[in-house]
């Protein structure tokens, strides 16, 4: 889930977005905010209330459902990742493997010409 690439408060005059802003008046507009989660939304419109004692504590937007979501997700990213890593290691490992195999192929090689040069 991404958030808008528009703020909520969208205006044409810099002085109506104050105002807007001023008075938690916000709006989100299609389509920018079209593939932003109704979780999400909830979250924006609980942190851009007016008065500073109804907007929720730190505390209580982790516990809100797209901060949980979001948090899961990151988790299982955070898997993913470890698991690429793990096989990015294994495909060093592997390279390494066939360099050294492949130089070694390189010197026998260089060993049976020169045999072959000396023995003529």
């Amino acid at each position: 889930d991404h958030l808008g690439r528009e703020p909520p408060f969208m205006s044409d005059n810099m002085p109506m977005v104050i105002k807007n802003i001023s008075e938690a008046k916000y709006e989100f507009y299609s389509p920018h905010w079209n593939a932003v989660s109704k979780d999400a939304k909830e979250l924006i419109a609980a942190c851009l209330q007016l008065s500073p004692a109804k907007r929720p504590s730190a505390e209580q937007c982790r516990g809100m459902r797209w901060l949980n979501k979001t948090r899961k997700l990151s988790q299982k990213n955070l898997h993913v990742a470890k698991n690429l890593e793990a096989y990015n290691r294994w495909r060093r490992k592997g390279k390494i493997l066939l360099v050294v195999s492949t130089v070694a192929r390189m010197e026998t090689l260089a060993r049976g010409r020169r045999r072959r040069s000396s023995a003529e």
